[in-house]
């Protein structure tokens, strides 16, 4: 069971971990799963989002994959919204998850994403 977080966020802090779209896509598709995601299936969310604004898709997979593991999934664990397990290949939604939804939410609604 998850709890409350155990930590304030501040506004400025949620808001640069949710500036980037592919982070926001992340958690939203945690968020909506509400189980660990294998990471190849978060992969595959981004590039579905993207693909309609882009052509060759294997090209964007790749730098999909390489932007997640190298930028935006070490960010989300360090920042404690989720739990990386490397040897498993699966994303968990970690307690500062849940300081961070609201804002989420608003991202959701500013109508920049369908």
């Amino acid at each position: 069971m998850v709890t409350a977080p155990s930590r304030s966020w501040d506004v400025n802090e949620a808001l640069e971990v949710l500036s980037n779209e592919r982070r926001r896509i992340v958690l939203e598709e945690l968020l909506e799963r509400r189980r660990p995601v294998p990471v190849a299936e978060l992969v595959d969310s981004v590039v579905a989002a993207e693909s309609n604004d882009r052509g060759r898709p294997n090209d964007l997979r790749t730098e999909v994959v390489l932007s997640l593991h190298h930028n935006h999934l070490p960010k989300l664990d360090r920042s404690k919204i989720i739990d990386h397990d490397t040897e498993r290949g699966l994303i968990a939604v970690r307690e500062a998850m849940y300081a961070v939804e609201p804002y989420l939410e608003l991202s959701r609604n500013d109508g920049r994403r369908g």
